[in-house]
């Protein structure tokens, strides 16, 4: 092999080299990305109906208070109530990276489930038990 074929080879194989060193770095910046987009989208998810079933909790319509509430009080739990169960579906419903691993989940379904049941001793039970599915999905998720 003579000098110009050998160097023309080395500039081949330099440019071979660099175009596995982008290719490779660019495929692990966007799992990177990915990953975290998952995260944020796990965090404000589980986030938000934590934040719901507590809004729930503390106005249960008839167990909010020990007195018997008036209608306007009735009405302002129920609005409060649905508030709650509104922000909880729009935000199970508007996840991008975590949508397949939501409906594998049957998470929709479950949480209205639980809403619809009408009874507070049943709802935080079925709260609880899909929370610790959330947590565990999410890590299900992120760790693989």
């Amino acid at each position: 092999m003579d000098a110009t074929s050998a160097a023309l080879l080395g500039v081949l194989i330099g440019f071979a080299g660099q175009f596995l060193i982008q290719w490779r770095l660019n495929t692990w910046q966007r799992e990177h990305w990915t990953r975290d987009s998952k995260k944020a989208e796990w965090r404000e998810l589980i986030g938000t109906l934590c934040q719901s079933a507590r809004r729930m909790l503390d106005n249960w319509p008839d167990v909010a208070y020990e007195f018997e509430p008036t209608a306007e009080s009735k009405i302002k739990m129920w609005r409060l109530w649905s508030d709650a169960d509104f922000e909880a579906v729009r935000t199970i419903q508007d996840r991008i990276f975590i949508a397949d691993r939501l409906q594998k989940e049957d998470l929709l379904r479950r949480w209205q489930k639980i809403v619809s049941d009408g009874d507070v001793s049943r709802f935080e039970k079925g709260w609880n038990e899909l929370h610790a599915a959330l947590v565990k999905a999410a890590q299900d998720d992120l760790l693989r």
